[in-house]
């Protein structure tokens, strides 16, 4: 089997993301700073041979991948595999009032076996992410896609295919606008990048 790669990259930036827990929240859209960031990104990716763009249904991401797909003639796949995590009862709240949930604490030290109140669990969020990247890799044989979605969804699929807990998964740093690359061949995944926002310094 020729190897595929799947660049995963986070949507660019909104407001208030370090502020509140945004989740599958509607209508939240890039920023200047995102907007910014997605034009390095077209920047970064000009020439590279692109078969697909496939996107979280979460307007921020289509957003993102939107303006990549025009820059590389493309069409977005919008895919509910890569949809943001549903995080329940806790969308929309602060992270200064989470920081007091000691539920909050436990999902993100234990998420193998930690439940978010009102909706699922990260073991779901990694079960469909990495059958999506499977079933991706076999449909785009030897290509390079794209994939825009959202920093939980891409460490559970990073995680998956280093063969780590999903307890350590926020060890891994994901940033707005980020790439990180998997490629997936006849001898299982390889991880190419992880967090690669070299276009977003500053020259």
């Amino acid at each position: 089997m020729e190897s595929t790669t799947v660049l995963f990259i986070r949507h660019a930036a909104v407001d208030g993301f370090a502020q509140e827990l945004r989740g599958r929240t509607c209508g939240v859209t890039l920023n200047a700073s995102g907007r910014r960031q997605v034009q390095r990104l077209k920047e970064r990716l000009a020439g590279r041979a692109i078969a697909a763009v496939y996107s979280s249904p979460v307007r921020r991401a289509v957003e993102t991948a939107s303006a990549l797909a025009d820059r590389l003639m493309c069409e977005v796949h919008v895919d509910a595999a890569l949809d943001e995590v549903e995080f329940g009862d806790w969308t929309g709240r602060s992270f200064r009032e989470l920081h007091l949930d000691p539920l909050w604490h436990a999902f993100n030290t234990q998420r193998t076996t930690s439940l978010i109140p009102g909706a699922g669990s990260m073991i779901d969020v990694q079960a469909r992410a990495v059958a999506w990247l499977v079933r991706t890799a076999a449909e785009h044989r030897g290509n390079t896609v794209l994939a825009v979605s959202h920093a939980d969804v891409i460490r559970s699929v990073l995680a998956g295919c280093a063969g780590i807990s999903l307890d350590l998964a926020l060890r891994l740093d994901i940033s707005p606008a980020s790439i990180s690359a998997v490629s997936l061949g006849s001898d299982g995944p390889r991880i190419d990048c992880i967090n690669d926002a070299a276009h977003l310094e500053s020259p």
